[in-house]
């Protein structure tokens, strides 16, 4: 059986990365195409140990899951990975692991972007203190944008519909290649 193709998403919180996998994941459906989700949080919540955000919790998580889509891509089709995943060299040596197959989606919105939208409410802790290690942010570990992404959505510029449609059609191409 050929290898599934993983589609690995780079971006801050809150730039969009899992609104768009839910959204390309219900439009590959309607169309027929098996598409699996695999999130970082859920991973990083079901690891026996907590882990944090530090540098060495990231590296770690980031690891598991790309050992995950490993496993899971002898049986499905196209994997989304809505991960914020800001390590660069973690993503190099991610994409040495899981290639060919394996593309670079990079969520872009800007810290200021992304810290008004506040999704999930973590900006607001990280201002009132609750929150030391949040990504991209000052004490934090430091968001290394990607060097050569396969694709870059932008969601300041681009409405959700949007980036789900370019990226939607880019999974399409790379799927009958």
């Amino acid at each position: 059986m050929e290898q599934g193709h993983i589609f690995w998403f780079t971006g801050l919180s809150g730039a969009g990365k899992s609104a768009i996998a839910r959204g390309v994941q219900d439009r590959l459906h309607t169309q027929g195409m098996a598409v699996r989700i695999v999130d970082g949080d859920d991973v990083r919540g079901q690891r026996k140990k907590t882990l944090s955000f530090s540098r060495e919790d990231i590296v770690h998580n980031n690891r598991a899951v790309a050992g995950l889509c490993a496993k899971l891509r002898t049986t499905t089709p196209i994997i989304l990975v809505p991960i914020i995943s800001p390590i660069r060299q973690v993503r190099e040596e991610t994409r040495a692991r899981l290639s060919p197959r394996y593309y670079e989606i990079y969520i872009e919105a800007s810290l200021g972007c992304v810290m008004e939208r506040d999704a999930k409410g973590l900006y607001a802790k990280f201002r009132r203190g609750e929150l030391a290690d949040m990504i991209g942010c000052r004490g934090g570990v430091a968001y290394e944008p990607p060097l050569h992404a396969d694709l870059v959505l932008n969601t300041e510029q681009s409405q959700l519909a949007q980036s789900v449609d370019k990226l939607a059609n880019f999974i399409k191409h790379k799927a009958r290649e």
